[in-house]
């Protein structure tokens, strides 16, 4: 059986081929989402990035601590070490179920930072979803100058409630598509019903 968080850099390498696209709606008004994700995402998605005491950590690239931890040259046990372990743990336990949560997710809220003062977030979209009973919230972000999303945050519903007071929006279409192989699925599509 592999490493913990090997198995989270495994399960994101899968997400690597794989892209998402959402329509949604808001009072008669379209909107496209196309979500794609990227190796170098994983370190913040992972929460790696708040080990601060953690030299490799704080000096490797992220595509370096990607590849490390794919191939477990850096373990769970690594991150246990470190004092800030508890900003992390969470996270990794519900981590390598993100492509469930995705696909299964139909939730999604415009997301203004502006209602959420107490956070640093900056995103576009915020999609709650839930994993055994848990809400989580991974929130989208577009690329500059184009139409394409990544995903900015991840995390579990602690005390703070994300959702408050964003604008929730009606899940139309959503398709995903395996990049390498051409094969797509759509996952729920209210248009053609119409």
């Amino acid at each position: 059986m592999s490493d913990k968080l090997q198995r989270c850099a495994l399960a994101f390498q899968k997400l690597i081929d794989i892209q998402y696209e959402f329509i949604i709606g808001r009072k008669g008004k379209m909107s496209k989402i196309i979500l794609n994700f990227s190796e170098t995402e994983f370190v913040h998605l992972a929460g790696l990035h708040k080990l601060v005491d953690n030299e490799f950590f704080r000096t490797a690239s992220r595509k370096k601590v990607f590849d490390y931890a794919l191939e477990g040259k850096i373990s769970y046990d690594t991150l246990t070490k470190s004092e800030h372990f508890e900003f992390v743990k969470e996270r990794i336990e519900y981590f390598e179920f993100l492509e469930n949560m995705l696909d299964s997710n139909d939730i999604i809220f415009k997301y203004s930072a502006k209602r959420n003062v107490f956070s640093l977030i900056q995103a576009d979209y915020l999609l709650q979803s839930e994993h055994i009973g848990r809400d989580i919230y991974i929130f989208l972000d577009r690329i500059e100058d184009t139409d394409l999303h990544f995903c900015r945050s991840f995390f579990p519903k602690g005390d703070k409630d994300f959702t408050a007071g964003q604008t929730k929006y009606t899940l139309l279409y959503k398709e995903k598509i395996n990049k390498v192989t051409g094969k797509s699925e759509i996952q729920y599509d209210r248009l053609s019903k119409k």
